[in-house]
């Protein structure tokens, strides 16, 4: 991220705060980044598509190797409280949507429940809905996400070249490589 910021970002020493699903047109299929600068009051917005960083982590070209075989990835948490995305809610008819998106919480313990009740006035408002839509929407809560097939080679030429071609090289399958051979013979 931060040789993203140095590359992409000019007035990276000025940078207040960054914001990876800015909801400026409410939450669609579109991401879009946005940051502040220190030295002005003007919001900046980035498409994610045309960020390098966030190609990389959608297309899982920047997962850690934990990631890829995470043990906490089932609906059978060991954490009072799960929070994430929740996706497929459209699925549940019930459900409110102020189209900002809408989050999960899965209260897996008696301390989680506890826990919750005690916040739970401060939300603009709680839905209960069938946490099998949420489990089956959320990936990884059923298995760890898999590592993008050139994420080795990503890896190892991050310090090699910026982060924009490393990404484009990783998603195109392309190299710089030539094969040289001397072919002589008396003919």
């Amino acid at each position: 991220f931060l040789k993203y910021l140095q590359e992409e970002i000019s007035e990276v020493s000025y940078l207040k705060s960054f914001n990876f699903r800015d909801k400026k047109d409410g939450w669609n299929n579109e991401l879009i980044l946005s940051y502040e600068l220190r030295n002005n009051d003007k919001k900046n917005f980035i498409k994610a598509q045309k960020s390098s960083y966030m190609r990389a982590f959608l297309l899982n070209l920047s997962l850690r190797k934990s990631c890829n075989c995470c043990p906490f990835t089932t609906s059978h948490r060991i954490s009072d409280i799960t929070i994430g995305d929740f996706w497929w809610y459209e699925k549940d008819k019930r459900l409110k949507n102020d189209s900002k998106g809408l989050s999960v919480v899965l209260l897996n313990s008696a301390k989680g429940e506890s826990l919750f009740s005690e916040v739970q006035e401060s939300f603009k408002y709680v839905q209960k809905s069938n946490t099998k839509i949420a489990i089956n929407g959320n990936m990884p809560l059923r298995m760890p996400f898999a590592a993008h097939k050139n994420s080795i080679q990503f890896f190892n030429n991050l310090d090699k070249m910026s982060l924009s071609e490393n990404v484009k090289n990783c998603i195109e399958d392309s190299s710089d490589c030539a094969v040289i051979n001397f072919w002589w013979s008396l003919n």
